[in-house]
């Protein structure tokens, strides 16, 4: 995943005099840089939870194990056949994990499709071992990273205590959120750097800065992201302010 803050900067600081105009495109080419630069620490961050594969689950009852299937998910350095569940699995106690090595997963479609339907393969059986009825219409994460439950879902804490016993199924939620508002948000950059890069005169830069200034704006807020969850739960889907994420 790469955007083109560098090239935009680059260009931005080329155009020649120094109007103020001159100022406010290199602002913004600057500005998108930075925006560039707080998605890729997203990715880290997420990549901080996310542990490698081929290290089987802790020996509990309850706990989903790993069958050994493999997926195809896109990673950094193209596509990639994963144990998905044991990439998410935890590391034992003293294990330490080398992030520099690890096949990070990237925001792509493929990605949220793949990991969508492996947990509506995997929630069912964790209800049933749970003896939970339902799951809820959906799970959303604050911004502390916890997740936020329907006011009326009345398995809560038996559900949220599912996720601390299963931490592979917890950290594949939690990323399957992680990933879907980074892609999202990626996307709303697009049209800003498809225009900016056809602009081939002044007026035309400043027209497509000042069309996209809030992208850079301190106040511009990020989209909800909503996990939606069938009542058995082997269906899963995605929505950012309450439209689906991509259709099916």
């Amino acid at each position: 995943m790469t955007l083109s803050a560098v090239q935009a900067q680059t260009r931005a600081t080329n155009i020649s005099g120094a109007s103020p105009a001159d100022r406010q495109a290199a602002g913004f080419a600057a500005a998108l840089a930075k925006y560039a630069k707080q998605l890729d620490e997203q990715t880290h961050s997420l990549a901080s939870q996310i542990q490698p594969a081929a290290r089987p689950a802790p020996p509990t009852p309850a706990t989903l194990r790993s069958d050994g299937a493999t997926e195809i998910y896109d990673v950094g350095a193209g596509p990639m056949a994963l144990d998905i569940d044991a990439y998410f699995t935890p590391p034992r106690p003293g294990e330490q994990v080398d992030l520099n090595t690890l096949p990070l997963l990237m925001p792509t479609e493929n990605n949220l499709r793949a990991l969508s339907q492996h947990i509506a393969k995997r929630l069912p059986d964790a209800l049933k071992a749970y003896g939970i009825p339902s799951a809820p219409a959906y799970v959303r994460y604050d911004s502390m990273g916890q997740p936020v439950l329907p006011d009326n879902y009345p398995y809560a804490d038996k559900f949220k205590a599912m996720l601390n016993e299963q931490p592979a199924l917890s950290r594949q939620l939690s990323a399957l959120n992680g990933l879907t508002s980074h892609l999202v948000e990626l996307r709303k950059v697009e049209p800003f750097q498809r225009e900016y890069a056809a602009a081939n005169t002044q007026a035309e830069i400043d027209a497509v800065l000042k069309k996209y200034s809030y992208l850079f704006s301190g106040q511009r807020t990020y989209s909800m992201i909503t996990i939606t969850l069938s009542g058995n739960g082997a269906a899963v889907g995605l929505s950012a302010d309450d439209k689906p994420v991509f259709s099916a």
